[in-house]
């Protein structure tokens, strides 16, 4: 598992290991060491590439439609979106869910 996030580097760090779960990701790939933000292709495609990994095996999950799901969907990657906010998201192009255990039915 990689994350991907607009977060500054530093930061995103500090966040991940008081929350204990730095150690479920290979690579955090940010924005600010690629120079561009989501959902600029070149972040995906960089963390890809990262990851060496295929778009067609990869799933970006994130709870920006705009930044997450359209930029990985920008690239032919599949998109879940983390609907935690339980809001009314209707869209044939990505998968909603409300919790994470939703996730079981589509990994």
């Amino acid at each position: 598992m990689h994350i991907i996030t607009n977060g500054f580097e530093e930061i995103q760090s500090k966040k991940m290991i008081s929350s204990n779960i730095y150690h479920y990701f290979e690579k955090v790939i940010t924005s600010e060491s690629v120079g561009v933000k989501k959902p600029n292709p070149k972040v995906f495609l960089h963390a890809l590439d990262l990851a060496k990994a295929d778009k067609e095996n990869s799933i970006m999950i994130g709870d920006s439609i705009e930044a997450d799901i359209e930029g990985a969907l920008s690239i032919g990657m599949k998109a879940i979106h983390s609907n935690f906010a339980n809001n009314i998201i209707s869209s044939n192009q990505f998968i909603s869910i409300t919790t994470l255990l939703d996730l079981k039915q589509y990994l």
